[in-house]
């Protein structure tokens, strides 16, 4: 009698077990056919809208590398990042952080990478000044030439450099040795005739 009086206990509970599932299950299936989400979808964040990159043409000629066509230059956790492309595609990246300077994977301190770049006439941070248009050699031989470009033409350590910036051009050129580092706004040829001069007509 004990052994009957604890199994119809024991089914009392699971049925009501079962029964609780069950209707909690029916509450959460309404829901599931009902058109409306179960739990909250999560919103992604809704960004501006993206701009098109900033294409560059880039041009290198340096002992080490040569290089002509389109580049990104982006800057990521205070480290500049040139993308290289050929033909449209990542060939690799120039990457200038505070401490070293990594042309595609080969990596080395800024100061000997600098000097093996530009050539004997370099400082640590060269490369970064040149990119961001800054002055190089502290402004020295520094004058405005046409099209109020900022201009530096000047000798060091026996070489004649030339530092022409202007807006969407910076072009630095190592006289003697015929290193050049030249960055240019590329300009969309769908865009170049987008501005119609009105005396044309």
């Amino acid at each position: 009698m004990l052994l009957y009086n604890l199994l119809s206990k024991a089914l009392v509970i699971i049925m009501a077990g079962a029964l609780a599932f069950l209707l909690s299950a029916c509450y959460g299936a309404n829901r599931l056919f009902s058109g409306q989400p179960i739990r909250p979808i999560p919103q992604a964040k809704q960004d501006q809208p993206s701009s098109p990159p900033d294409f560059k043409i880039l041009t290198i000629k340096s002992p080490i590398f040569t290089y002509y066509d389109y580049a990104l230059i982006r800057t990521q956790d205070d480290a500049f990042i040139i993308e290289l492309f050929k033909l449209g595609n990542n060939i690799g990246n120039i990457t200038i952080s505070k401490d070293q300077i990594c042309f595609m994977n080969d990596c080395a301190p800024k100061w000997p990478a600098a000097k093996k770049f530009f050539g004997k006439v370099a400082y640590r941070d060269m490369f970064d000044d040149i990119i961001m248009g800054r002055d190089i050699f502290k402004g020295k031989g520094k004058m405005v030439g046409a099209d109020n470009a900022t201009i530096q033409r000047f000798q060091e350590g026996g070489q004649i450099l030339f530092y022409e910036r202007k807006e969407g051009h910076i072009l630095f050129r190592n006289l003697s040795n015929g290193f050049v580092l030249a960055i240019d706004d590329y300009v969309d040829p769908a865009k170049q005739y987008d501005i119609v001069d009105d005396d044309a007509f």
